[in-house]
């Protein structure tokens, strides 16, 4: 499906629509979720035929320069690129801003029932994907009144989904391997190969509810049972990745200043003025227990900032059982999961 343009710039968003769960008139929560880099929303289809017994409504929406969406464009990949930090910080907003706008249009054209009547609008944003998710809860502000209206009345719940440590502005420890930033691997097509196969690879954590980047594994298991062997294995990627993606606007937003990103999380948690504007607003993390290492200490590392300054609102942390992938390889579990925290 195809939106109509959600603002004056014509940007439309490609998604899909599971319906309401029941053929009844019970208000159910309508959940939209926000992939990461290389990987589009198809990688979220194994959710759906577990919606119903949830009483969730789906929407897998495809991000910008993905299947069906509006590709950025030159000058929008020159602002995400430029060398000043403000241009940089605008850019990232306009990205998020777009999925804000993209909501408004969605509860207009779906007609989906409010938080008051029992229903609403969660968000999800898995991994990158969080870069623009979190640009797009620290400038709900920046729609126009009425929009704000439509977001105070119906989104409830964001979950930031085994998310890196660039989206909160935190540097990675120098142990964290990134292969899009390997120098023996020359070539996009070679770095994409060695992304999948880390990103998708299960890590027996000897310790990872300590929050020390001591206490988790550096590497994936070795000669892993059946059930543990990475998540590429079972998945085709031509089905749910676009990794030429990369080569426009999105292969550049992980390289936005990390002080972008860090205002934008004080903004989100601890500017009180801010967090009065929209105070039914709840915000959740989610990682998984045997995801990449840097996924975990991003986790620990950002909640301890927060619970050390002084944080107006409140993140609540949930651990679920897989990888990176698990909404894929334990699709049941996962959604059950993310239904409890809406």
């Amino acid at each position: 499906m195809l939106s109509d343009p959600v603002n004056d710039r014509g940007v439309h968003f490609s998604y899909s629509d599971t319906g309401p769960p029941t053929a009844t008139s019970e208000p159910y929560s309508t959940l939209v979720l926000i992939h990461g880099t290389s990987y589009h929303s198809a990688i979220f289809r194994p959710l759906i035929p577990h919606a119903p017994a949830n009483n969730l409504r789906l929407v897998l929406l495809n991000r910008r320069d993905y299947p069906g969406t509006t590709p950025t464009s030159p000058a929008e990949v020159a602002r995400i690129r430029s060398d000043d930090t403000h241009v940089q910080a605008e850019a990232l907003k306009d990205l998020g801003v777009e999925l804000a706008q993209f909501l408004v249009w969605y509860v207009r054209r779906a007609r989906v029932s409010d938080v008051q009547s029992g229903g609403g609008i969660a968000v999800l944003g898995w991994s990158s994907g969080n870069a623009c998710g979190c640009a797009m809860l620290a400038h709900l502000n920046a729609l126009g009144d009425q929009e704000q209206n439509v977001i105070k009345k119906y989104l409830k719940t964001y979950i930031i989904y085994d998310a890196p440590c660039y989206v909160f502005g935190l540097p990675p420890p120098p142990e964290v391997y990134d292969a899009w930033q390997d120098p023996a691997l020359p070539t996009l097509q070679a770095k994409t190969q060695a992304f999948n196969a880390w990103v998708t690879a299960y890590f027996h954590h000897p310790d990872a509810s300590s929050g020390d980047f001591a206490g988790l594994a550096k590497g994936p298991v070795v000669n892993p049972a059946p059930e543990k062997t990475p998540t590429i294995q079972r998945l085709n990627l031509a089905e749910v990745t676009a990794p030429d993606a990369r080569t426009r606007g999105e292969g550049w937003v992980q390289y936005i200043d990390g002080g972008v990103y860090r205002e934008n999380v004080r903004k989100i948690f601890r500017d009180e003025k801010y967090v009065g504007m929209f105070p039914g607003l709840r915000v959740r993390l989610v990682y998984c227990d045997q995801t990449i290492p840097e996924m975990v200490w991003a986790a620990h590392r950002l909640k301890k900032e927060l619970d050390e300054g002084n944080s107006v609102r409140k993140l609540e942390i949930r651990v679920v059982e897989g990888n990176h992938f698990a909404h894929w390889d334990k699709p049941e579990e996962t959604l059950r999961s993310w239904a409890s925290l809406l």
